[in-house]
């Protein structure tokens, strides 16, 4: 797999992968439940949830509208267990490519935070790529930068769907004052499995075993088809 990795520059090799969006395929935007319950569509996926983490509806931090999505770990000893929650998208297209965007906000120390959140096939098993956040680094087929507490970020993956072998695109952007995303560089992977058309997507939050105490909001996760 790192074989198969490469960075680049975003003013080059990403401005025509990135193509224009269609209509989205899939949102959650956390505004259709009231804090401290589960958001809407997700459910507990694996693992035993332990008492010091919080996986729920909040409206201490937003991206946009009232709400996000609020995953907390507070005082976690070494021996803290993992596990994982996950929620399924619409349907893909048979073919062409994805554009999925997962934008977040954490708080926290870098060698305390653990939390993965990998996309898989519709049967929730097959990983075909996982953005991880942890160790001061944001990372999704390689390091895409650093994390930059109490700043929102956030990672917009490119997937190509029914090409097996062909590359998809990572790439970490900052909100900055004025609104605009601020971009980084970008990393090519291959996805661990083939994308299937025709069938939804899982994402899947996995919180690491043993990390200490964080706060991470996710709001406005998009999917949607690029055209050319």
């Amino acid at each position: 797999m790192l074989g198969a990795m490469r960075v680049f520059s975003l003013g080059l090799a990403l401005a025509a992968p990135l193509g224009l969006a269609a209509a989205e395929l899939w949102r959650q935007d956390f505004e259709s439940r009231l804090p401290g319950e589960l958001p809407e569509g997700w459910r507990h996926a694996w693992g035993a949830m332990p008492a010091c983490d919080t996986i729920a509806v909040s409206n201490m931090e937003r991206l946009s509208g009232r709400r996000s999505l609020l995953v907390e770990r507070r005082d976690a000893g070494p021996g803290t267990a993992q596990h994982g929650f996950s929620c399924h998208t619409a349907a893909l297209p048979k073919q062409g490519e994805l554009r999925l965007r997962l934008p977040f906000l954490a708080y926290g120390s870098g060698d305390e935070v653990g939390l993965g959140v990998e996309i898989r096939a519709a049967d929730g098993q097959s990983r075909l790529v996982s953005v991880h956040l942890g160790n001061g680094e944001v990372a999704a087929g390689g390091v895409l930068g650093p994390l930059r507490f109490g700043q929102w970020q956030r990672v917009t993956l490119t997937l190509p769907v029914e090409a097996s072998g062909k590359k998809g695109t990572a790439v970490l952007e900052t909100l900055l004052p004025d609104g605009s995303w601020s971009r980084g560089a970008g990393v090519e992977f291959v996805p661990g499995k083939t994308v299937e058309g025709g069938k939804g997507l899982c994402v899947m939050l996995c919180a690491g075993p043993g990390k200490g105490s964080y706060r991470i909001y996710l709001d406005d996760l998009t999917l949607d088809p690029l055209t050319y």
